[in-house]
């Protein structure tokens, strides 16, 4: 599986895009629970 001389970086890049996609969503989810707090205050 890691034969190959670019494996590494696929598996480094597939990391990094699941890292920015899950910063990008806890950011969304961050924004709506924010939202939602002040508009009941």
């Amino acid at each position: 599986m890691f034969g190959k001389n670019d494996e590494p970086i696929v598996v480094l890049k597939s990391i990094t895009i699941f890292f920015s996609t899950a910063k990008g969503h806890l950011y969304q989810v961050f924004l709506t629970k924010a939202d939602n707090y002040f508009r009941e205050k």
